[in-house]
């Protein structure tokens, strides 16, 4: 719990860390003494924790956050989301990535003093639900490509630690896009180290919304086919696609100027050790947004609790239960 100071001189206490309230909690095995588990809290009724999810523009996967230091200058937190042959138009949930960048660094509260404090070796489980799922599979991510083939001052903290890793997130609301979505499978999803359990009845799995233009799809072979068939029509497709642009960027600019009051904090909370000079180009706004993580499908039952609940299809203990009843020796 954290207290913030309010505008009339009084203090409140929060529900978790930061300007989006999130949390996060260890637990240790009781049966294995090498395993651990990381366990982030989803969305509270809180407009500050809603906010973080409102926040549904992207930034490049493999860019930097602008973070204010304490001293006034302008300094950026550099991210390795993604291996560098991946890393073209690779992009990652605003919201979402600043949530996992407070939980991460936080100089007291933060998951990255805990980790350097376990035993060389140690199996680390990273959980979530909801907002806390999409938190985890960014989390998960970059200590992955800390841990492997990334560079720099987190990488020289982690590397030694030789931890293994492995995610099992429930409701997980989509925390990148489609070439983030194909890294994340190349290092973990393939190997079964990133479980995604999302319940078919649910819809905020299916959020943020997926908006696909011709620049953000790989290897797009319209643009080369009109351009030797149809110029004519590639102009046009250029024009609406400008146009369509500018409305991400207008969005973005929006959710970054929302996204402001992390950048305080953070750089209040963070060990300057972690940043780098200047600002951050962190522009990308793509809405080509996916599940990342090897899909467990649980099936859905139709419920009267819905036309009550808009959300009770995404409650965790449901989740609980359809697993039970779907594969009750699951894990």
């Amino acid at each position: 719990m954290e207290t913030r100071e309010l505008a009339d001189g009084t203090r409140q206490p929060i529900q978790g860390m930061g300007p989006f309230d999130n949390a996060w909690a260890a637990w240790k095995s009781l049966q294995d003494e090498q395993l651990y588990a990381v366990v982030i809290r989803g969305t509270v009724h809180s407009a500050s924790s809603i906010l973080d999810d409102v926040l549904a523009t992207s930034i490049r996967a493999n860019s930097a956050l602008s973070v204010n230091a304490p001293d006034g200058t302008s300094r950026c937190l550099p991210l390795a989301m993604v291996s560098s042959g991946n890393a073209a138009d690779a992009a990652v949930h605003l919201g979402f990535i600043w949530g996992t960048a407070i939980l991460m660094f936080h100089n007291d509260l933060g998951i990255l003093k805990y980790l350097l404090g376990l035993p060389t070796g140690s199996k680390i489980l990273i959980t979530g639900h909801s907002q806390g799922a999409a938190i985890a599979t960014l989390l998960h991510a970059m200590l992955l490509h800390a841990s492997t083939d990334a560079t720099g001052p987190l990488a020289d903290a982690i590397k030694p630690k030789s931890f293994q890793y492995k995610s099992y997130v429930f409701a997980q609301p989509k925390p990148g896009n489609w070439q983030f979505g194909h890294d994340y499978a190349q290092i973990a999803g393939n190997q079964g180290l990133a479980l995604c359990l999302n319940n078919n009845r649910d819809w905020v799995p299916q959020v943020p919304l997926t908006v696909d233009l011709p620049d953000e799809v790989t290897n797009n072979p319209i643009d080369p086919y009109l351009a030797a068939k149809h110029p004519v029509l590639l102009e046009m497709a250029n024009l609406l696609g400008k146009a369509a642009q500018a409305g991400r960027i207008a969005i973005g600019d929006v959710a970054q100027f929302a996204a402001e009051c992390a950048t305080d904090y953070l750089g209040a909370h963070i060990d300057g050790l972690f940043l780098s000079d200047g600002t951050a180009d962190d522009s990308a706004a793509y809405m080509n947004f996916v599940q990342c993580g090897r899909l467990y499908s649980l099936r859905g039952y139709a419920s009267p609790e819905e036309e009550t609940d808009p959300l009770w299809q995404h409650h965790c203990g449901n989740y609980a239960k359809l697993l039970a009843l779907q594969d009750s020796g699951f894990g």
